[in-house]
Protein backbone atom coordinates (compact mmCIF):
# COMPACT_ATOMS: atom_id res chain seq x y z
CA UNK A 1 0.00 0.00 0.00
CA UNK A 2 1.40 3.38 -1.01
CA UNK A 3 2.27 5.60 1.89
CA UNK A 4 0.20 8.77 2.03
CA UNK A 5 3.10 10.85 3.31
CA UNK A 6 6.06 9.55 1.33
CA UNK A 7 9.42 11.35 1.17
CA UNK A 8 8.51 12.49 -2.31
CA UNK A 9 5.34 14.20 -1.12
CA UNK A 10 7.22 15.76 1.80
CA UNK A 11 9.83 17.27 -0.54
CA UNK A 12 7.15 18.46 -2.93
CA UNK A 13 5.35 20.20 -0.07
CA UNK A 14 8.59 21.92 0.91
CA UNK A 15 9.06 23.29 -2.60
CA UNK A 16 5.45 24.45 -2.71
CA UNK A 17 5.49 26.07 0.71
CA UNK A 18 8.87 27.78 0.63
CA UNK A 19 7.79 30.55 -1.77
CA UNK A 20 4.62 31.05 0.27
CA UNK A 21 6.66 31.48 3.46
CA UNK A 22 8.72 34.06 1.62
CA UNK A 23 5.68 35.97 0.37
CA UNK A 24 4.09 35.93 3.83
CA UNK A 25 7.31 37.38 5.25
CA UNK A 26 6.91 40.48 3.10
CA UNK A 27 5.31 43.48 4.84
CA UNK A 28 2.08 45.11 3.75
CA UNK A 29 3.14 47.66 1.18
CA UNK A 30 1.63 50.98 0.24
CA UNK A 31 2.36 50.84 -3.47
CA UNK A 32 0.01 51.76 -6.29
CA UNK A 33 -2.32 48.87 -5.47
CA UNK A 34 -4.03 51.18 -2.97
CA UNK A 35 -5.48 53.47 -5.63
CA UNK A 36 -7.01 50.55 -7.51
CA UNK A 37 -8.61 49.37 -4.28
CA UNK A 38 -10.02 52.89 -3.94
CA UNK A 39 -11.44 52.67 -7.47
CA UNK A 40 -13.09 49.38 -6.56
CA UNK A 41 -14.41 50.82 -3.33
CA UNK A 42 -16.03 53.61 -5.36
CA UNK A 43 -17.77 50.96 -7.50
CA UNK A 44 -18.99 49.09 -4.41
CA UNK A 45 -20.36 52.31 -2.88
CA UNK A 46 -21.86 53.89 -6.02
CA UNK A 47 -22.48 50.98 -8.40
CA UNK A 48 -20.57 52.54 -11.31
CA UNK A 49 -17.04 52.61 -12.70
CA UNK A 50 -15.10 55.79 -11.99
CA UNK A 51 -14.27 57.43 -15.34
CA UNK A 52 -12.89 60.77 -14.15
CA UNK A 53 -10.49 61.31 -11.27
CA UNK A 54 -11.90 62.55 -7.96
CA UNK A 55 -8.81 62.01 -5.82
CA UNK A 56 -6.26 64.55 -7.06
CA UNK A 57 -6.38 68.33 -6.82
CA UNK A 58 -4.87 68.47 -10.32
CA UNK A 59 -7.01 68.39 -13.49
CA UNK A 60 -6.38 64.98 -15.07
CA UNK A 61 -7.16 63.17 -18.32
CA UNK A 62 -9.91 60.59 -18.78
CA UNK A 63 -9.39 57.46 -16.69
CA UNK A 64 -8.77 54.18 -18.49
CA UNK A 65 -7.77 51.34 -16.19
CA UNK A 66 -8.26 47.67 -15.35
CA UNK A 67 -11.72 48.00 -13.86
CA UNK A 68 -12.25 44.27 -13.31
CA UNK A 69 -9.39 43.88 -10.86
CA UNK A 70 -10.36 47.11 -9.10
CA UNK A 71 -13.91 45.82 -8.55
CA UNK A 72 -12.52 42.53 -7.21
CA UNK A 73 -10.20 44.41 -4.85
CA UNK A 74 -13.08 46.68 -3.83
CA UNK A 75 -15.28 43.82 -2.71
CA UNK A 76 -12.45 42.03 -0.87
CA UNK A 77 -11.57 45.31 0.86
CA UNK A 78 -15.18 45.91 1.88
CA UNK A 79 -15.34 42.43 3.42
CA UNK A 80 -11.95 42.16 5.12
CA UNK A 81 -9.99 45.40 4.79
CA UNK A 82 -6.44 45.83 3.56
CA UNK A 83 -5.27 42.66 5.33
CA UNK A 84 -7.77 40.65 3.27
CA UNK A 85 -6.45 42.11 0.00
CA UNK A 86 -2.85 41.30 0.97
CA UNK A 87 -3.74 37.73 1.97
CA UNK A 88 -5.61 37.36 -1.32
CA UNK A 89 -2.39 38.28 -3.11
CA UNK A 90 -0.52 35.64 -1.12
CA UNK A 91 -3.14 33.14 -2.30
CA UNK A 92 -2.49 34.24 -5.90
CA UNK A 93 1.21 33.62 -5.33
CA UNK A 94 0.38 30.12 -4.13
CA UNK A 95 -1.79 29.51 -7.20
CA UNK A 96 1.10 30.55 -9.47
CA UNK A 97 3.49 28.14 -7.78
CA UNK A 98 0.87 25.37 -7.93
CA UNK A 99 0.42 25.86 -11.70
CA UNK A 100 4.17 25.64 -12.12
CA UNK A 101 4.39 22.32 -10.39
CA UNK A 102 1.24 20.98 -12.01
CA UNK A 103 2.60 21.85 -15.47
CA UNK A 104 6.20 20.82 -14.87
CA UNK A 105 7.08 18.74 -11.84
CA UNK A 106 4.19 16.33 -12.45
CA UNK A 107 6.50 14.84 -15.10
CA UNK A 108 8.62 13.46 -12.29
CA UNK A 109 7.49 10.02 -11.21
CA UNK A 110 7.37 9.58 -7.45
CA UNK A 111 8.50 6.00 -7.88
CA UNK A 112 11.72 6.87 -9.71
CA UNK A 113 12.72 10.29 -8.53
CA UNK A 114 11.91 13.29 -6.42
CA UNK A 115 12.65 16.98 -6.88
CA UNK A 116 14.92 16.84 -3.86
CA UNK A 117 17.46 14.55 -5.51
CA UNK A 118 17.72 16.32 -8.87
CA UNK A 119 21.17 17.80 -9.29
CA UNK A 120 19.73 20.64 -11.37
CA UNK A 121 17.04 21.72 -8.93
CA UNK A 122 18.88 25.06 -8.84
CA UNK A 123 17.06 25.95 -12.06
CA UNK A 124 13.73 25.42 -10.33
CA UNK A 125 14.77 27.79 -7.57
CA UNK A 126 16.17 30.24 -10.14
CA UNK A 127 12.79 30.37 -11.88
CA UNK A 128 11.04 30.98 -8.57
CA UNK A 129 13.54 33.66 -7.53
CA UNK A 130 13.07 35.47 -10.84
CA UNK A 131 9.31 35.44 -10.52
CA UNK A 132 9.54 36.82 -6.97
CA UNK A 133 10.32 40.17 -8.59
CA UNK A 134 6.67 40.47 -9.63
CA UNK A 135 5.11 38.82 -6.58
CA UNK A 136 4.32 42.10 -4.87
CA UNK A 137 1.23 44.00 -3.87
CA UNK A 138 0.41 45.37 -7.30
CA UNK A 139 -1.94 44.34 -10.08
CA UNK A 140 1.02 42.83 -11.91
CA UNK A 141 0.84 39.79 -9.65
CA UNK A 142 -2.81 39.18 -10.47
CA UNK A 143 -2.00 39.38 -14.18
CA UNK A 144 0.53 36.56 -13.89
CA UNK A 145 -2.24 33.96 -13.71
CA UNK A 146 -3.67 34.61 -17.20
CA UNK A 147 -0.15 35.18 -18.49
CA UNK A 148 1.08 31.81 -17.30
CA UNK A 149 -1.99 29.94 -18.58
CA UNK A 150 -1.77 31.55 -22.03
CA UNK A 151 1.98 30.96 -22.18
CA UNK A 152 1.59 27.25 -21.43
CA UNK A 153 -0.99 26.95 -24.22
CA UNK A 154 1.11 28.86 -26.76
CA UNK A 155 4.40 27.13 -25.88
CA UNK A 156 3.19 23.78 -27.23
CA UNK A 157 5.06 22.50 -30.27
CA UNK A 158 1.92 21.10 -31.91
CA UNK A 159 -0.62 23.14 -33.87
CA UNK A 160 -3.25 24.85 -31.77
CA UNK A 161 -6.74 23.40 -31.94
CA UNK A 162 -9.90 25.50 -32.17
CA UNK A 163 -10.65 24.49 -28.58
CA UNK A 164 -7.31 25.89 -27.41
CA UNK A 165 -7.91 29.10 -29.36
CA UNK A 166 -11.23 29.47 -27.57
CA UNK A 167 -9.42 28.99 -24.25
CA UNK A 168 -7.02 31.77 -25.25
CA UNK A 169 -9.95 34.07 -25.92
CA UNK A 170 -11.49 33.35 -22.51
CA UNK A 171 -8.15 34.12 -20.88
CA UNK A 172 -7.88 37.30 -22.97
CA UNK A 173 -11.29 38.56 -21.78
CA UNK A 174 -10.19 38.04 -18.18
CA UNK A 175 -6.76 39.57 -18.72
CA UNK A 176 -7.89 42.74 -20.50
CA UNK A 177 -10.06 43.55 -17.49
CA UNK A 178 -7.41 43.01 -14.80
CA UNK A 179 -4.16 44.52 -16.12
CA UNK A 180 -2.71 46.56 -18.96
CA UNK A 181 -0.24 43.79 -19.87
CA UNK A 182 -3.00 41.91 -21.74
CA UNK A 183 -1.36 42.86 -25.08
CA UNK A 184 1.31 40.27 -24.28
CA UNK A 185 -1.11 37.48 -25.19
CA UNK A 186 -1.64 38.99 -28.63
CA UNK A 187 2.12 39.48 -29.05
CA UNK A 188 2.86 35.85 -28.11
CA UNK A 189 0.22 34.57 -30.53
CA UNK A 190 1.45 36.69 -33.46
CA UNK A 191 5.08 35.74 -32.78
CA UNK A 192 4.33 32.02 -32.51
CA UNK A 193 2.25 31.76 -35.66
CA UNK A 194 4.30 34.28 -37.64
CA UNK A 195 7.62 32.54 -36.97
CA UNK A 196 6.15 29.17 -37.90
CA UNK A 197 5.02 30.59 -41.25
CA UNK A 198 8.36 32.28 -41.92
CA UNK A 199 10.62 29.41 -40.85
CA UNK A 200 8.53 26.62 -42.34
CA UNK A 201 7.63 28.61 -45.47
CA UNK A 202 3.95 27.83 -45.13
CA UNK A 203 0.84 29.95 -45.55
CA UNK A 204 -1.42 31.06 -42.72
CA UNK A 205 -4.15 28.55 -41.96
CA UNK A 206 -7.76 29.62 -41.65
CA UNK A 207 -8.01 28.78 -37.95
CA UNK A 208 -4.79 30.74 -37.31
CA UNK A 209 -6.31 33.87 -38.84
CA UNK A 210 -9.51 33.15 -36.91
CA UNK A 211 -7.47 33.05 -33.71
CA UNK A 212 -5.87 36.42 -34.40
CA UNK A 213 -9.16 38.13 -35.28
CA UNK A 214 -10.99 36.59 -32.33
CA UNK A 215 -8.31 37.74 -29.86
CA UNK A 216 -8.53 41.26 -31.26
CA UNK A 217 -12.32 41.20 -30.87
CA UNK A 218 -12.30 39.82 -27.32
CA UNK A 219 -9.80 42.55 -26.39
CA UNK A 220 -12.68 45.00 -26.86
CA UNK A 221 -14.78 43.32 -24.16
CA UNK A 222 -13.92 45.85 -21.48
CA UNK A 223 -15.63 49.02 -20.16
CA UNK A 224 -13.47 51.32 -22.32
CA UNK A 225 -13.55 49.44 -25.63
CA UNK A 226 -10.91 50.25 -28.23
CA UNK A 227 -9.42 53.03 -26.04
CA UNK A 228 -7.39 50.43 -24.14
CA UNK A 229 -5.03 49.97 -27.11
CA UNK A 230 -3.56 53.51 -27.30
CA UNK A 231 -3.72 53.86 -23.51
CA UNK A 232 -1.56 50.78 -22.94
CA UNK A 233 1.05 51.90 -25.47
CA UNK A 234 1.11 55.46 -24.11
CA UNK A 235 1.66 54.14 -20.60
CA UNK A 236 4.95 52.51 -21.59
CA UNK A 237 6.10 55.46 -23.70
CA UNK A 238 5.35 58.12 -21.08
CA UNK A 239 6.77 56.07 -18.20
CA UNK A 240 10.00 55.47 -20.10
CA UNK A 241 10.25 59.15 -21.10
CA UNK A 242 9.87 60.18 -17.45
CA UNK A 243 12.69 57.78 -16.49
CA UNK A 244 10.67 55.74 -14.04
CA UNK A 245 13.17 53.12 -12.85
CA UNK A 246 11.07 50.02 -13.45
CA UNK A 247 10.83 50.95 -17.13
CA UNK A 248 14.59 51.47 -17.40
CA UNK A 249 16.83 49.38 -19.63
CA UNK A 250 18.09 46.07 -18.34
CA UNK A 251 21.72 47.25 -18.17
CA UNK A 252 20.96 50.71 -16.82
CA UNK A 253 22.36 49.86 -13.40
CA UNK A 254 19.06 49.80 -11.53
CA UNK A 255 19.02 46.02 -11.08
CA UNK A 256 22.46 44.71 -11.93
CA UNK A 257 21.77 41.38 -10.20
CA UNK A 258 18.77 40.81 -12.43
CA UNK A 259 20.90 41.60 -15.48
CA UNK A 260 23.54 39.03 -14.43
CA UNK A 261 20.95 36.28 -14.00
CA UNK A 262 19.40 37.22 -17.34
CA UNK A 263 22.79 36.83 -19.05
CA UNK A 264 23.12 33.40 -17.42
CA UNK A 265 19.70 32.48 -18.79
CA UNK A 266 20.75 33.63 -22.29
CA UNK A 267 23.88 31.45 -22.13
CA UNK A 268 21.85 28.39 -21.17
CA UNK A 269 19.36 29.00 -23.97
CA UNK A 270 22.21 29.51 -26.45
CA UNK A 271 23.88 26.26 -25.39
CA UNK A 272 20.66 24.29 -25.87
CA UNK A 273 19.95 25.98 -29.19
CA UNK A 274 23.39 24.89 -30.43
CA UNK A 275 22.58 21.28 -29.53
CA UNK A 276 19.05 21.20 -31.02
CA UNK A 277 18.31 19.59 -34.37
CA UNK A 278 16.76 21.72 -37.13
CA UNK A 279 13.15 21.03 -36.15
CA UNK A 280 13.73 21.87 -32.50
CA UNK A 281 15.59 25.05 -33.49
CA UNK A 282 12.46 26.15 -35.39
CA UNK A 283 10.21 25.30 -32.45
CA UNK A 284 12.49 27.16 -30.09
CA UNK A 285 12.65 30.34 -32.20
CA UNK A 286 8.85 30.26 -32.63
CA UNK A 287 8.27 29.81 -28.89
CA UNK A 288 7.02 32.69 -26.71
CA UNK A 289 10.07 32.11 -24.52
CA UNK A 290 12.40 33.17 -27.35
CA UNK A 291 10.29 36.30 -27.83
CA UNK A 292 10.88 37.27 -24.19
CA UNK A 293 14.59 36.61 -24.49
CA UNK A 294 14.63 39.27 -27.21
CA UNK A 295 12.45 41.89 -25.53
CA UNK A 296 14.17 41.27 -22.20
CA UNK A 297 16.90 43.66 -23.29
CA UNK A 298 14.39 46.50 -23.62
CA UNK A 299 13.63 47.00 -19.95
CA UNK A 300 13.67 45.65 -16.43
CA UNK A 301 9.96 44.84 -16.63
CA UNK A 302 10.48 42.60 -19.65
CA UNK A 303 13.14 40.47 -17.97
CA UNK A 304 10.61 39.45 -15.34
CA UNK A 305 8.60 37.48 -17.87
CA UNK A 306 11.69 35.56 -18.96
CA UNK A 307 12.36 34.51 -15.39
CA UNK A 308 8.71 33.70 -14.81
CA UNK A 309 8.42 31.22 -17.69
CA UNK A 310 11.87 29.70 -17.34
CA UNK A 311 10.72 26.59 -15.49
CA UNK A 312 7.99 25.46 -17.95
CA UNK A 313 10.33 26.22 -20.85
CA UNK A 314 13.12 24.22 -19.24
CA UNK A 315 10.97 21.10 -19.14
CA UNK A 316 9.67 21.64 -22.65
CA UNK A 317 13.15 21.80 -24.18
CA UNK A 318 14.78 19.17 -22.03
CA UNK A 319 16.87 21.29 -19.67
CA UNK A 320 15.61 19.31 -16.69
CA UNK A 321 15.25 15.56 -16.51
CA UNK A 322 11.88 13.92 -17.07
CA UNK A 323 10.63 10.70 -15.54
CA UNK A 324 11.56 8.76 -18.67
CA UNK A 325 15.20 9.86 -18.51
CA UNK A 326 17.98 8.97 -16.14
CA UNK A 327 17.61 10.96 -12.96
CA UNK A 328 20.52 11.68 -10.70
CA UNK A 329 20.04 10.50 -7.15
CA UNK A 330 23.64 11.00 -6.10
CA UNK A 331 24.59 12.28 -2.69
CA UNK A 332 26.26 15.26 -4.34
CA UNK A 333 23.00 16.22 -6.03
CA UNK A 334 21.08 15.94 -2.77
CA UNK A 335 23.73 17.96 -0.94
CA UNK A 336 23.63 20.77 -3.51
CA UNK A 337 19.84 20.96 -3.28
CA UNK A 338 19.94 20.92 0.51
CA UNK A 339 22.39 23.84 0.54
CA UNK A 340 20.25 25.77 -1.94
CA UNK A 341 17.08 25.16 0.05
CA UNK A 342 18.68 26.10 3.36
CA UNK A 343 20.20 29.24 1.82
CA UNK A 344 16.84 30.44 0.54
CA UNK A 345 15.16 29.67 3.87
CA UNK A 346 17.91 31.51 5.76
CA UNK A 347 17.64 34.63 3.62
CA UNK A 348 13.86 34.50 3.96
CA UNK A 349 14.06 34.42 7.76
CA UNK A 350 16.69 37.17 7.88
CA UNK A 351 14.57 39.46 5.71
CA UNK A 352 11.54 39.26 7.97
CA UNK A 353 10.87 42.86 9.09
CA UNK A 354 11.65 41.89 12.70
CA UNK A 355 15.09 40.55 11.74
CA UNK A 356 16.04 42.81 8.84
CA UNK A 357 16.65 45.76 11.13
CA UNK A 358 19.36 43.79 12.95
CA UNK A 359 21.30 43.00 9.75
CA UNK A 360 20.71 46.30 7.95
CA UNK A 361 24.36 47.24 8.44
CA UNK A 362 25.61 44.51 6.10
CA UNK A 363 22.96 44.98 3.40
CA UNK A 364 23.41 47.05 0.21
CA UNK A 365 22.34 50.68 0.53
CA UNK A 366 19.12 50.26 -1.45
CA UNK A 367 18.07 47.22 0.64
CA UNK A 368 18.61 48.61 4.15
CA UNK A 369 15.23 50.28 4.64
CA UNK A 370 12.89 48.44 7.00
CA UNK A 371 9.25 49.16 6.33
CA UNK A 372 7.28 50.03 9.45
CA UNK A 373 3.63 49.69 8.53
CA UNK A 374 2.58 51.94 11.41
CA UNK A 375 4.38 55.06 10.17
CA UNK A 376 2.15 55.97 7.23
CA UNK A 377 -0.97 54.61 8.87
CA UNK A 378 -0.36 57.04 11.72
CA UNK A 379 -0.12 59.89 9.19
CA UNK A 380 -3.41 58.79 7.63
CA UNK A 381 -5.14 58.72 11.00
CA UNK A 382 -3.95 62.25 11.78
CA UNK A 383 -5.09 63.54 8.38
CA UNK A 384 -8.47 61.86 8.80
CA UNK A 385 -8.98 63.65 12.11
CA UNK A 386 -8.20 67.16 10.80
CA UNK A 387 -11.02 69.71 10.61
CA UNK A 388 -9.53 71.46 7.57
CA UNK A 389 -10.30 69.49 4.39
CA UNK A 390 -7.60 71.20 2.30
CA UNK A 391 -5.51 69.15 -0.17
CA UNK A 392 -2.10 67.57 0.44
CA UNK A 393 1.13 68.02 -1.46
CA UNK A 394 2.60 64.55 -1.12
CA UNK A 395 5.61 62.57 -2.19
CA UNK A 396 4.89 60.55 -5.33
CA UNK A 397 5.21 57.19 -3.52
CA UNK A 398 2.56 58.07 -0.92
CA UNK A 399 -0.21 59.25 -3.24
CA UNK A 400 -1.97 55.94 -3.82
CA UNK A 401 -1.96 55.04 -0.14
CA UNK A 402 -3.34 58.46 0.83
CA UNK A 403 -6.17 58.10 -1.70
CA UNK A 404 -7.36 54.95 0.04
CA UNK A 405 -6.63 55.81 3.66
CA UNK A 406 -7.87 59.38 4.24
CA UNK A 407 -10.33 61.97 2.79
CA UNK A 408 -8.05 64.85 1.68
CA UNK A 409 -7.31 65.27 -2.02
CA UNK A 410 -3.71 64.49 -2.94
CA UNK A 411 -1.33 66.09 -5.46
CA UNK A 412 0.12 63.17 -7.45
CA UNK A 413 0.17 59.38 -7.27
CA UNK A 414 1.51 56.47 -9.26
CA UNK A 415 -1.19 56.67 -11.95
CA UNK A 416 1.57 58.26 -13.95
CA UNK A 417 -0.16 58.66 -17.30
CA UNK A 418 -3.12 60.74 -16.04
CA UNK A 419 -0.82 63.66 -15.22
CA UNK A 420 0.57 66.01 -17.88
CA UNK A 421 4.25 66.80 -18.30
CA UNK A 422 3.61 70.30 -16.97
CA UNK A 423 2.06 68.92 -13.79
CA UNK A 424 4.99 66.57 -13.24
CA UNK A 425 7.39 69.50 -13.71
CA UNK A 426 5.42 71.50 -11.13
CA UNK A 427 5.64 68.58 -8.70
CA UNK A 428 9.42 68.37 -9.14
CA UNK A 429 9.72 72.17 -8.95
CA UNK A 430 8.08 72.17 -5.50
CA UNK A 431 9.89 69.05 -4.29
CA UNK A 432 13.24 70.67 -5.11
CA UNK A 433 12.14 73.95 -3.44
CA UNK A 434 13.00 76.03 -6.48
CA UNK A 435 12.05 79.68 -6.64
CA UNK A 436 8.26 80.05 -6.85
CA UNK A 437 7.43 76.80 -5.09
CA UNK A 438 5.13 78.59 -2.65
CA UNK A 439 3.12 80.14 -5.47
CA UNK A 440 2.46 76.68 -6.92
CA UNK A 441 1.19 75.43 -3.55
CA UNK A 442 -0.97 78.54 -3.13
CA UNK A 443 -2.48 78.08 -6.59
CA UNK A 444 -3.77 74.64 -5.59
CA UNK A 445 -4.63 75.81 -2.01
CA UNK A 446 -2.36 73.19 -0.44
CA UNK A 447 -2.85 72.89 3.34
CA UNK A 448 -0.63 69.91 4.15
CA UNK A 449 2.74 68.50 3.10
CA UNK A 450 3.62 64.81 3.48
CA UNK A 451 7.27 64.33 2.54
CA UNK A 452 9.47 61.26 2.41
CA UNK A 453 12.57 61.71 4.57
CA UNK A 454 14.73 59.07 2.89
CA UNK A 455 14.83 61.09 -0.35
CA UNK A 456 16.38 64.09 1.41
CA UNK A 457 14.19 66.47 -0.58
CA UNK A 458 15.35 70.13 -0.31
CA UNK A 459 11.72 71.04 0.36
CA UNK A 460 11.76 69.30 3.74
CA UNK A 461 14.52 71.46 5.19
CA UNK A 462 13.17 74.65 3.60
CA UNK A 463 9.72 74.11 5.11
CA UNK A 464 11.21 73.30 8.53
CA UNK A 465 12.64 76.83 8.62
CA UNK A 466 9.49 78.47 7.24
CA UNK A 467 7.22 79.99 9.95
CA UNK A 468 4.17 79.51 7.70
CA UNK A 469 4.35 75.75 8.30
CA UNK A 470 4.34 73.63 11.43
CA UNK A 471 5.04 69.93 11.99
CA UNK A 472 1.96 67.85 12.78
CA UNK A 473 3.80 64.55 12.99
CA UNK A 474 7.21 63.09 12.22
CA UNK A 475 8.59 59.58 12.31
CA UNK A 476 11.49 57.60 10.85
CA UNK A 477 10.01 57.57 7.35
CA UNK A 478 8.04 60.76 6.77
CA UNK A 479 7.19 64.21 8.09
CA UNK A 480 3.76 65.82 7.96
CA UNK A 481 3.46 69.62 7.83
CA UNK A 482 0.37 71.80 8.23
CA UNK A 483 0.04 75.36 6.99
CA UNK A 484 -0.57 77.88 9.79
Amino acid sequence: MTQIFSRHHLYLCLFLLLPIIYFLSLPITVSDLSVWIAHGKYFVDHGEILRHDIFSVLPTVELIYSAGSSILYGYIYSWSGLDGVILFHRFVAFAIVFIWYFASLKKLSSSTSSPWTLKNLCFVLLAWAGSAVICIDRQALLAMLPFLVSYLILSQEKELSLKEIMYLNLVNVLWVNIHGSWLILLAMYIWREGMRVILRKQVFKVHTIFGLVSILITSLLNPFGVKVFPYTLETSQISRAREISEWAGLFSGYHIGQAIIFIFLILIAGFLFWRFDKQRKINFIASPFFLFLIVGFLGIRMTVYSFFIFLPWAFQFGLLNSSQEKVSTSRIGSAINAVLMLSVMTFTILLFPQNKEKIAGILPKDKKAVYDEDTLFDMARILSATEDNGPIFNHWDYGSFLILSQPHKIFVDTRNIIYSNQQILEYLHVLEAKEGWQQILDRYKIKYLLLKKITNSPLTEVVRRNPEWKILNENSEAVLFSKN
